[in-house]
């Protein structure tokens, strides 16, 4: 329990220290900088893997690499996909290293949801395997039929309903997700690409 406990802390530590020191002063980031944390992160990675050998064993050690391996590589894909919705919500290269932060943050949270409600269902209900079985189906079908499109983050249902639910601005604020304008409280396009950013994976 105290590795989850431990793990969880230090997850949490790394994105407070991002949010407050890395990408608290809006910049474009450069390649050095993308690569010099690339490496930082990949070596966290290793050095938690090499933790996970010394005191759970080599077989899940081999578990974690082996996941890690899997996450890393799937998440190549993910790149271009945030790639096109940066470009299609217009995000100035300045502000998109917190939109990322900020998003990926929130699709954790979102992955975390599910999982639990995913563990609760199949613990509850045997038949559980067979409606997710069905699920990963239906997926991988919509998945073969539109693989020749690029992702449209505005039809992402997320977004539609933030859209529904708000007013927005045009023009990007800052950081800001929210301002004033004519006395009224509206939203700025920096909510509508956080929230295709952390739904896009769901």
């Amino acid at each position: 329990m105290w590795v989850w406990a431990a793990t969880i802390l230090g997850v949490l530590l790394l994105i407070a220290f991002d949010f407050f020191t890395v990408s608290r002063t809006p910049h474009e980031v450069g390649i050095g900088e993308a690569a010099r944390w690339s490496i930082f992160y990949i070596a966290l990675a290793v050095i938690f893997g090499i933790g996970v050998f010394y005191f759970m064993g080599s077989q899940s050690g081999t578990e974690f690499f082996t996941a890690y391996l899997v996450e890393k590589s799937l998440s190549v894909d993910n790149l271009f996909v945030f790639a096109i919705i940066l470009a299609q919500f217009a995000v100035p290269s300045i502000l998109q290293q917190r939109v990322l932060l900020i998003g990926i943050v929130l699709a954790l949270i979102f992955r975390a949801i599910f999982i639990a409600i995913g563990a609760a269902a199949l613990s509850a209900f045997a038949f559980t395997f067979v409606l997710f079985g069905a699920l990963l189906i239906w997926t991988g079908i919509q998945l073969a039929r539109h693989h020749n499109e690029d992702p449209k983050p505005a039809d992402n249902f997320m977004v539609k309903v933030i859209r529904r639910k708000y007013a927005f601005t045009d023009e990007y604020h800052g950081t800001a997700m929210f301002i004033r304008e004519a006395g009224k409280r509206v939203a700025t396009p920096m909510l509508l690409v956080i929230i295709a950013i952390g739904s896009t994976d769901l």
